[in-house]
Formats: C-alpha cells, structure tokens, sequence
C-alpha cells in the first residue's frame, strides 16, 4: 500500500505544543488487511490537485520540525527539519531522531544528529530491495492473466540466484507466500509447475533450514505427481529457467570455496525431478521429528515407496540401473526411518512389505553386477558404489532390533549367503578401494541385526557355505560360514598387529632423531674461543629446531598414514568378533571347530577387541542401543566361558 505525505493527517495532541509538528498516517478500512508499504515520495497517482502534486508543500509553511510516525511501525519517531524542505527537491533531506519530545517523547532540546554504519545503511537498503521485489512479484501473481503470474515467478526464481534474497525468503516465509498464489495453478499450467520447483529448488540447496510448511508439503506432493504438458509456452519457461540455473550454478561455485555438483540436462528440467531433489536437501537440513511426521501425514512417504518400487521394477526389466532417480529415493528414505520408530514400522508393513521387497530386489541386482560385470581389474564403478551402499544403509536400519523386517529378509532366497558373499569374496576382489570399508561394515551389520533379531535366521546360515578369498594365497575357497568368519577375524586382527608395529617404529625413528644430539666436549671448549663456542651453540639451536620439525612431520605421516587404516581395521575385525559370537552361542562344539583357526587356539583376542569396541561406542555416544550393548556383553562371557572350560 503506497501512502503519499498529503493523505497523512495532523496529531492534535501533539501538534505544535513543543515545537514540533505531529502527522499521522491512517490507514482506510478497506486496506488494514493489505500487506502495508510506506513511501514518503510523490503519490505515483496522477491528479490535478496541485496539493497531491506537491506533497511536501505543507512542509514549507510549518515554522516547526515535523514528525512522521504510523502506528504499524514500531520504530522511533522521524522529525525532519523543515528548513531542509526549502532546498532542491534533489538535495538530500537531513534526518534527525529524537528519543522523546514532550511529555509523551521527551524535550525539543534532546534532538541529536544519530549517525549510522555504512553497513547497516546498506543491509536496510538490501531489506527494503527485497520487499520491493516479493511486493512486485505478488502484484503480478494478483493478475489474472497466466502468463504474468508465470512472468512474475520466473522474476522471483532469477532473484533467488542472490544468496541474500534467499535469506530473505527463507526468513520471512515468502515461499509459503508465493504458495498462496501458485499452488491451485500445479496441475493446470506445467510452466507454472516448472517455476514453483525452481523456485523450491533453489532455496532447499543452502545449508540454512527450509521453512517447511503444511502448504510447502502439499506443493512438494502434488509436483511429484503432475503430468507435464510439452507446448510451446512450457518449452520457453523451459528456457528461460535453464537459463536461470545455469546462472545459480555459476555464481555459486563462484562464490563458494566447495565447488557443488550440479547436473543440468533436459530429463531433470522437470517439475518433478527438481522437486524431489530438493526434497533430499529438505530432508537433510530440516531433521526435527514434526517434519518427518508430516511427511508420512500427508502422504509423500507412501508416494516415495510406490515409486522406489516402480523405479526398482524399470531397472531389473532393462536390466540397468537409473542410479541418479534410484540415489535420489533412498536417500528421503534413509533420511525419514534413522531414529523415527514410527516412519521405520510404516517402512517395513507398508503395503505387505513392499518396500523391503524393493530393497532386497536391488540388493540382489548389485550381488549380480558384482560378481557378473566387476573385476579386480575393473571394480564396481563409484554411482553404483554409493547407490549400493544406500541400499544397504536403509536396511541395516530397518533391521536394527526388528524381528518383523529381520524374519523377511532371512526368508528371501539366498539375502544372508549373499552377504557374507559380498563380506568374504565379492568385497575384497570387485569393490573399490574407496567403498571397500563402509559396503562391508554395512552388510556385516546388517547380518548382525537379522542374525540377533530373529534366532531362525542362526540357524538358517550355521552351516550354510560361501566363498572366501584368501588375499594373501589369492585364491578363493569355500568354507562354511562360521569358518570364514573366523578366517575373517583372524586376518584383520593380524592387520591391526602389523600397523601398531609399523607406528612403533616410526616412533623409533622420532626416538632417534631426538636422542641425536651433537654436544661440545671440555677439549673443544677449551681450544675454542669465546665467539667460536657461541656460534656453535647457535648451529646446534638451529639443529634442535629442525629436528623438532622432522618429528612432527614424521608424527603427522604416521597418523595420515596409520590412523585411518587402524580405525578401519578395528572395525571390520569387530563386526567379524560379534558375528562369529552371535553365530556360536554357548555352543561348544562350534567353539572347538572356530578355536583352531585362532591365534594360540584362544578367544582371549576376540573378548580384548570387542571391550575396546564397546569403550570406543561410549565414547562417541554410540552405544545407546541397550541391546546391542547387552548382545556384545553376552558374546563377551561367553567366550570367556570357552576359555575357562577348557
């Protein structure tokens, strides 16, 4: 609502009473309602009142300063000299605050000139741009016609290239704003789809929450779900948006010391691709357990299974994998069941387990592309790695101490062979060095998880065969289970041993650089002169000096070096201590058959490596699952019981 001088009305109360002249501006009844805009300029109205003409004419004939205030504005009273009115309606107008004139804000004398930063001047300037911008926007959305409401988006989606403007929306909630005006037209205007997405897109990929909203989530659905019309009118919004994000993009990396990964082409340009990408940003930025119940509430969640399978049934016909729209739907997933029982027991009973079927379908794929098409030569390429190891992710959450999902799984045709497959044979030789580590940690746990959820999954694998590779012979054999668990273990605690020697050593050689210090004898000092001596003491500084920097150089190596492999090392043999636990029991038999491929024929390295597991997953506030620590205590002293019995 533009409000010119002239339509401002004179406070009685206040007026001229201690020299200075009071206004107020009054809003008409018909526009409280109206989002408000104040603009002490000339009335853009044209009117042949020479008064409307020229607002600030009163202002020449008050003797006193004049004060501007409005009741919707909470900030202090403006009092404007009216000597300044004289001059150029160009020169700029000197504005003094007063902390309180009269009885109501304080005496005439108290006026001071009050100076402001540059950068605070600049960020209101930037405040009252934005407002600018989202009012012309909204004006344009208030048109009838299509095509300006699609013009007035396609605006809003180009000034949200800027990283403040989209601080801007993100804070003051003009994308719930720009809904209000928008979402009836989703389905019938693909263009105006297209820009809603764009403009969803854009501000879910900063680090900053997204304002997610019951109307936000209801756009984000029905987006997903519309059916693109391809006309003419679309392929412009097609460009003229594709022009958009590649401007985004490059002002980003620009402005960014992380480079972003941006994939541009004419597949994802769609209101549901753009949509669902920025949902996976939603996901992550916004993790607060209202926003994950809602998504469940009002149906995304549903809608996200339906098409992970729909997408897992394409991929299996054709024989490939759409690695990027599969990454996408696993990740919301992945997102919605870590640590929401409710959103986990909607994933596994949803529709008789649909969504298990579909995970352990995809399982069953990768396996086939590991062994079939992977090599050691030629490992499984880095998409498929990262889609892999989502698949995995979800189910070892979808496991964790749920009988239901964990009875299904050991169901399923040759699930539990294949992951000790992928843990002993498939892993070592056919997955990259880079996903090596977290694909085996993963199918581990989620053996871990079926095998202690459901007893009959125990007995399903105890004797069950697979294949392991030895890395050492370079063969592969077969071996029970239980055995290759063993030989698992067995050589991973062996790789801990020989890394711990290795720093050892290293810190030998730190040891020696430190104890290789060049002293003057008596002899010497007595020859030397005084200034001889005091040279050589400061060549022997310089040389402490640089041994000192030789030896955290060599520090810093050994933990580049050793660190990770350590940790890596410890984990895997962990996840190998507590599956062979988990498969043994109290049962003595199999304890006697494990026993000879252990060092010294003793459990005594199982039970060390796996209270140091249990110390490390206090230490970073892992271990609150109660029993997982209880399972891990159990397979403890029953090892120890081996031990002692024999």
């Amino acid at each position: 609502m533009k409000r010119s001088l002239s339509e401002s009305k004179g406070n009685k109360s206040t007026k001229s009473n201690n020299g200075v002249d009071v206004y107020d501006f009054v809003d008409d009844d018909h526009e409280i309602e109206k989002p408000k805009k104040i603009c002490l300029t000339r009335s853009s109205s044209s009117n042949n009142n020479p008064k409307l003409d020229n607002p600030f004419q009163f202002l020449k004939k008050s003797r006193n300063p004049v004060m501007f205030k409005h009741t919707f504005n909470g900030s202090d009273p403006i009092v404007i000299s009216n000597t300044e009115v004289k001059k150029s309606n160009n020169d700029e107008i000197s504005v003094v605050r007063s902390s309180g004139i009269g009885e109501n804000y304080g005496e005439p004398s108290t006026l001071s000139v009050e100076g402001r930063s540059p950068q605070r001047v600049k960020e209101n300037g930037e405040m009252s741009d934005h407002k600018n911008d989202v009012y012309y926007v909204v004006q344009g959305l208030r048109d009838p016609s299509i095509n300006i409401k699609i013009l007035s988006g396609v605006h809003l989606a180009r000034k949200c290239i800027e990283p403040q403007f989209r601080h801007f929306c993100r804070t003051q909630d003009v994308f719930d704003l720009f809904l209000k005006h928008t979402k009836d037209l989703i389905n019938s205007s693909s263009s105006m789809a297209l820009v809603i997405s764009t403009v969803l897109y854009l501000l879910s990929r900063d680090k900053e929450k997204f304002p997610y909203s019951d109307r936000a989530g209801e756009a984000i659905l029905q987006l997903v779900k519309v059916e693109v019309v391809d006309s003419d009118d679309y392929k412009k919004a097609k460009d003229k948006i594709k022009a958009i994000l590649d401007k985004w993009f490059e002002t980003t990396n620009y402005m960014s010391s992380k480079q972003i990964k941006f994939q541009l082409t004419d597949e994802m340009l769609s209101p549901k691709n753009l949509a669902l990408e920025a949902l996976v940003f939603i996901c992550i930025s916004n993790g607060s357990s209202k926003f994950r119940d809602t998504i469940k509430t009002n149906g995304t969640l549903e809608w996200i299974i339906d098409e992970l399978g729909v997408v897992t049934n394409e991929c299996i016909m054709n024989n490939s994998l759409n690695c990027r729209k599969l990454n996408i739907l696993l990740r919301i997933i992945q997102n919605m069941s870590i640590n929401h029982k409710n959103n986990k027991y909607f994933l596994i009973t949803h529709d008789s387990n649909s969504c298990l079927k579909s995970l352990e379908k995809l399982f069953t794929f990768f396996c086939m592309t590991i062994e079939k098409d992977c090599s050691k030569e030629e490992p499984m390429k880095n998409e498929l790695s990262q889609t892999f190891q989502l698949v995995l992710n979800i189910l070892v959450t979808l496991t964790e101490e749920n009988e239901i999902s964990s009875s299904i799984l050991g169901k399923s045709d040759g699930f539990l062979k294949k992951l000790c497959d992928v843990i002993f044979c498939w892993g070592p030789q056919n997955i990259s060095e880079k996903h090596k580590f977290s694909i085996t940690i993963a199918c581990s746990g989620c053996l871990a998880n079926t095998i202690e959820s459901c007893g009959k999954n125990r007995k399903i694998i105890i004797n069950e065969k697979c294949n392991y590779f030895d890395s050492e012979n370079n063969v592969v054999q077969e071996s029970t289970i239980l055995v290759s668990f063993a030989k698992h273990f067995k050589y991973w605690e062996s790789k801990i041993t020989l890394i711990d020697e290795d720093m050892d050593n290293m810190l030998d050689i730190e040891n020696d650089l430190e104890e290789d210090d060049t002293l003057i004898s008596d002899e010497e000092k007595s020859k030397d002169r005084k200034g001889d001596i005091q040279e050589r003491n400061y060549m022997l500084k310089l040389r402490m000096e640089q041994k000192e920097r030789d030896c955290d150089a060599l520090f810093t190596e050994a933990a580049d070096k050793y660190a990770t492999s350590h940790m890596e090392a410890n984990l895997i043999a962990s996840f190998s201590a507590i599956n062979l636990g988990l498969l043994l029991q109290d049962n003595e038999e199999l304890a006697d058959e494990v026993r000879k491929y252990l060092v010294n024929e003793s459990f005594a390295p199982i039970i060390n490596l796996l209270q140091r597991y249990l110390e490390f997953t206090s230490h970073i506030n892992q271990s609150g699952s109660n029993a997982c620590s209880k399972a891990i205590n159990q397979i403890i002293e029953n090892l120890g019981n081996f031990d002692s019995l024999r």
